[in-house]
Parts: C-alpha cells; sequence; structure tokens
C-alpha cells in the first residue's frame, strides 16, 4: 500500500483558526543535527511539549487551505488533516532557531498500524518560533494516494524537540464512506 504523507508549518488564517499549508518533506533528525551541530549538553535534557489541542481537518482542493470538520467522517478521495493547535515550549538550537520534526501512524479499526512516516518536516521543522510555540503544525493522508477502503481509521502525530529532547503526540479517530 502506497501511502503519501504531507506535513506542513506554514500558517494562514482560515475562520478564526491558523491553518498552516501543505508542504512534503524527506530530512531526518541525523542529518539536520549534523547540518546545524546541535548541542547535545546537559542543559538540554529532556522536557515535554504540550499541545493545547488538536483537530481533524479536509483540504479544500481549490483552495488549497486545511478547513476544520464538525464531524470525523471523510469520503473516498478526501485528503484528511489532523492539526495540532499551539505545541510548546521548544527550545533553540546554537543557530538561534528551534529545530522538530513530527511522525504519523495511521492505524485501522483493529488497532493494527497500516502506514507510518517519520521526519515529516524536514527541514521546513528549522524556524524561529513566536514564544516558542508552533501554532499549527499538521499532517495529513491522501486517501486519492493510498487507497483505503471505507471504514474506522487514527490517525496519530507524535511532535519531537530536536533540542530540548521534549515530545507530544495526539490521535484522532475517522470514518471514511463511500463516495454518495
Amino acid at each position: 500500500m502506497k501511502f503519501q504523507f504531507l506535513a506542513a508549518t506554514s500558517l494562514l488564517t482560515f475562520m478564526g483558526l491558523t491553518i498552516p499549508v501543505s508542504l512534503a518533506q524527506t530530512t531526518t533528525p541525523d542529518t539536520i543535527a549534523k547540518r546545524h551541530h546541535l548541542p547535545a549538553s546537559a542543559d538540554n535534557k529532556a522536557r515535554s511539549l504540550r499541545i493545547e489541542k488538536s483537530i481533524l481537518g479536509i483540504k479544500n482542493p481549490s483552495t488549497d487551505k486545511i478547513d476544520p470538520v464538525s464531524e470525523p467522517v471523510f469520503t473516498q478521495g478526501d485528503v484528511v488533516a489532523l492539526v495540532l493547535i499551539n505545541v510548546g515550549k521548544f527550545r533553540k538550537g546554537s543557530d538561534g532557531l528551534h529545530h522538530f520534526d513530527m511522525d504519523m501512524e495511521i492505524k485501522n479499526s483493529r488497532g493494527r498500524v497500516i502506514g507510518s512516516k517519520r521526519n515529516l518536516l524536514g527541514e521546513e521543522g528549522h524556524l524561529l518560533l513566536t514564544d516558542d510555540i508552533a501554532a499549527s503544525p499538521y499532517g495529513s493522508l491522501d486517501t486519492n494516494v493510498v487507497n483505503l477502503q471505507p471504514g474506522r481509521y487514527s490517525i496519530k502525530l507524535t511532535i519531537y524537540d530536536q533540542v530540548g529532547g521534549g515530545r507530544a503526540s495526539s490521535s484522532k479517530t475517522f470514518t471514511l464512506r463511500e463516495p454518495s
């Protein structure tokens, strides 16, 4: 089964929510650490990250934005997104930037992992955050590429601070139905 995972840190505002613009990435944390000489000293002992809340959304093909959904029900062919709201606090690297990344996992109704992707953000996860908070990073799943059958699934994002060592996860369950 082929999966296409997308992630983003670029932000737009929609219906009062800050929503990111989709970007596909492939860089690994090891490559990032070497390239940016991230510190590994005692003052960077792991601290936990906090996710204020998470929401499911659908990618609008005409605007390329993520629209929040009130019910976790999608149609085959939709791009399903899990948006993390106000994640932090992250630590800065020696280059003055925050370095973070995300992993995504998809499970079927029996709890079996049917797809996963590590390091969704790559270089896009190296930026200066306001107040050490990532406002709305997200991961998305294109059900056209995946060819998921109708049923119940869960999507999980784990976001991690590559400098401070903290991490946090959120998951949501959704139903996928056939097109009408």
